[in-house]
């Protein structure tokens, strides 16, 4: 069986072809919606979550961090960040993936939190 991707229509010769980064995106939104229906039963993922993870994959870089690599650095960047330094621009990366990541997220401002109790005492 052949699946088909999805693509967005163009309606007249002067309509310009869509980015190959759109319609990626439409497909992998196509994807989830069918899976969750196939594995919940449920009628479809709500368009929150769906435009959620197009924004999260629309502002990938090609140059990117795992969670794995910035739990091992995220110390270091919290204590930066307590010195005063400007842990944004001189750790990019680190930045982009907890502005990204929910759960690392987390993790870095208890972390902070920890750091900051302990500084006062």
């Amino acid at each position: 069986m052949r699946r088909k991707s999805f693509q967005l229509s163009r309606v007249g010769k002067n309509v310009p072809k869509p980015h190959v980064k759109t319609v990626a995106l439409m497909n992998i939104k196509h994807f989830f919606r069918k899976l969750t229906r196939q594995l919940s039963r449920q009628p479809e993922l709500p368009d929150q979550i769906v435009h959620n993870l197009i924004k999260r994959l629309n502002n990938t870089r090609d140059e990117e961090l795992s969670c794995d690599e910035v739990f091992a650095l995220v110390d270091e960047y919290a204590e930066a960040n307590l010195r005063g330094e400007d842990v944004a621009s001189l750790k990019p990366l680190i930045r982009h993936h907890l502005d990204m990541c929910q759960e690392c997220e987390d993790e870095y401002e208890a972390l902070l939190q920890i750091l900051e109790g302990a500084s006062s005492n």
